[in-house]
């Protein structure tokens, strides 16, 4: 009976040790993005920067780091404890959703901008 107990008790554990791991990542990404967020206002110091859409997607992107990142502890750990341990995972990953979009728009900035702040 025990050896059929084993698997199980391997999928528990592993979600489980899955998000402590993000949990601290999230914790640590919290902090660093309160810096991000304390900068961004930074970003339009340039004149004609607050009409530029790929900047200001950037810096949209780099506030909802640390809102993502604070919302994915609770979240995931609330789908765990409801026993969704695919559902816990995912919730995990919400703070990529910020640096995809951060991506996007520093890639957005550099092909159509050139790079310049205030076109």
């Amino acid at each position: 009976m025990n050896e059929m107990a084993l698997p199980a008790e391997r999928l528990h554990r592993s979600p489980q040790m899955w998000l402590i791991f993000a949990t601290i990542l999230q914790g640590i990404g919290i902090f660093a993005g309160i810096g991000l967020v304390l900068m961004s206002a930074f970003l339009f110091d340039a004149p004609g920067s607050e009409k530029n859409r790929a900047l200001i997607m950037l810096a949209l992107s780099f506030v909802a780091f640390p809102v993502a990142c604070f919302l994915a502890i609770p979240f995931e750990w609330v789908a765990y404890v409801k026993k969704s341990f695919r559902g816990a995972v995912w919730f995990s990953l919400l703070p990529l959703l910020p640096v995809i979009s951060a991506i996007i728009g520093i890639v957005w900035l550099q092909v159509a901008y050139g790079g310049n702040f205030g076109k």
